[in-house]
Parts: structure tokens; sequence; C-alpha cells
């Protein structure tokens, strides 16, 4: 096995294999990785990323792509975040331990002050490497699952407050305004812009409906939650995003939103909805807890911060 320099297309295709291969281990419920959605999430995510000189892969005795481990400039918050993933099989301690030392490397190159990387909790080795290197998760991204919807907790909408329902966004830029500023402490969440929303429904209009529940007080949005639909039985819904402007928070908004969508999904006979969300500890995930969702521990994904001139 050796580390070579991204050196050509056909890599790509191997590429989108191995995180699909792993996605299947670790992530099944998450949307399937295909070469069109990658590219598209390179060019609108990370457009200053540079293949050839960004990306590692990892090549077997007859240069079989094994693994890649990747270095990704996020354009709206000029973050980089790697991506290391390895066919599941081939996983070893040394190899991790290799790939953990180039992405490092590609990051000096780069100048890059700090990097963000995720590892399922189920990834042990690459957690046992991390571990040796004295590198501790800074945060997790959760996965929560609610199978039966038939108990949902009674909640009332705030006084003052109405709740619509769209299947688009009657105003862009006040839907953008309240999700920005709601996850604008969340290290994942690009920043809403029109395009970018733009593209998520359209690649998102292959398999789902997208759903926006909208809460007003008077004519201004205070908080949206939008969600994934399919009357598909073996597919999960998602609840992509529930936010609320920061001075109406803590005022019952957010269960409002998320009673109204969970009820949608009951009335259309659906099961399994599932919400990422980004937390410290138990304690960020309450919400969804108490309308009975729980947590998928092999899907949670262990969030790393690592400045490279400290390791």
């Amino acid at each position: 096995m050796k580390i070579i320099k991204y050196d050509n297309e056909a890599r790509f295709t191997d590429i989108v294999n191995i995180m699909e291969v792993n996605r299947q281990k670790y992530r099944p419920n998450d949307p399937i990785v295909d070469y069109d959605d990658l590219k598209m999430l390179i060019n609108v995510h990370w457009p200053d990323t540079v293949m050839e000189r960004d990306v590692l892969c990892a090549v077997d005795e007859n240069g079989i792509t094994i693994g890649v481990v990747g270095l990704f400039k996020s354009e709206a918050r000029k973050k980089w975040n790697a991506i290391m993933s390895v066919i599941p099989e081939y996983e070893t301690f040394n190899l991790w331990n290799e790939m953990i030392t180039e992405i490092l490397n590609l990051a000096k190159e780069q100048n890059a002050p700090d990097i963000n990387f995720r590892s399922s909790k189920e990834s042990k080795i690459l957690n046992d490497v991390l571990a040796t290197r004295n590198i501790i998760p800074d945060h997790y991204m959760y996965s929560l699952q609610l199978k039966n919807l038939d108990n949902l907790p009674e909640v009332t909408v705030p006084k003052g407050i109405t709740i619509k329902t769209s299947s688009k966004i009657p105003d862009k830029n006040q839907y953008i305004a309240v999700m920005n500023e709601a996850y604008s402490n969340v290290e994942e969440w690009t920043p809403d812009t029109e395009e970018n929303i733009a593209e998520f429904e359209n690649m998102n209009k292959k398999n789902f409906d997208d759903i926006y529940y909208l809460a007003y007080k008077g004519k201004t949005l205070v908080g949206a939650c939008n969600v994934s639909d399919t009357p598909k039985e073996n597919s999960n819904r998602f609840i992509n995003g529930l936010g609320v402007r920061s001075k109406y928070q803590k005022k019952g908004i957010g269960g409002a939103l998320m009673f109204t969508a969970l009820q949608d999904f009951k009335a259309k006979g659906r099961k399994d909805v599932m919400f990422n969300l980004s937390g410290k500890d138990a304690s960020d995930i309450k919400l969804p807890v108490k309308f009975g969702f729980k947590e998928i521990p092999s899907q949670t994904t262990m969030i790393y911060s690592i400045k490279p001139d400290n390791i």
C-alpha cells in the first residue's frame, strides 16, 4: 500500500465508491453518495478545491484505490474540512495513522490554521489512532430517529405566532436570515444563499418532496422548519433544519414547528423520521428527545477540530 496524489479523473469514481461503501456501513439512512452529487458539493461548497493538490489516494500493490484523504475549503466559512475514507476491509491502525499524518501535511502545505473532520463512533480503529495522538472530539453530530409518531406530546402554538405550511419558500430573504442566525454557531452549517437553496432543492427532488413550516409574528418570519418527505415505505424522512431567531428562542416556537411537522407526517401515515443535530452533549438534544427521538449511536458522528501546528 502507498499514498499518492490524485492523478486522474478515474480516481474520482473510485472515491465516490469508497464513500458510498462507508455510507452503507456507518450511515445507511443518509442519502446515497453518487458522482453528480459529489461533483455538485465540490463545485458549490468547496469551489477552491484543486483535486490534484488537495486530494491523496491510498492504493494497493495493483494501483487500485482503497482509501482517500481530502482537504476541502468551505467557501462560506473559509474553513478547511478533511475527508478520510477507507474501504472497511483494508482498515488498519497503520493505514489510518499514515493517513492522519498525510492530512496534517496537506494542511501545513495549504497554511490551514485548523482543519475539521468527522469520524463515526463505530470507526474504532480510526478513533484509537486519534486517541493515541491525544486528539479528542470537539462536538458531536447526533443522528436521531423517531420510528413511531403515535405518542407525540401535545404542543400549543405560542400566542401571537402563526405557523404556515408551504412547498416553496415565499420570502427567501427572511428565511435565509432566520436560518443563518439560528445556525450561526454550528460549525457544519454552510450559510444559506438563494443559490445553494436552489441546488439543495434540485438535488433533493429526485427522491423527496420538500416542505417548509414557517412561524410568523405578524408579517415577520421568526422561525422555520424544513423537512423532506417521501411516500416510500422503505425510506426515511428528514428534518433538514429547524431554526428560530435569537430574540424569539425559548418561547416554544421551535417545539411548535417540530410538532406541526411531525403531526403532518403522522396524518400521512409516515414513519421513520431522521434528524441530525449538532451538540456538545446530550443536553443539546432535549427538544427532539421530548418528541420521542432516540439517538442511533452507530450513526452519530464525532467532530474533531485540529490545529496542525499543535500535532
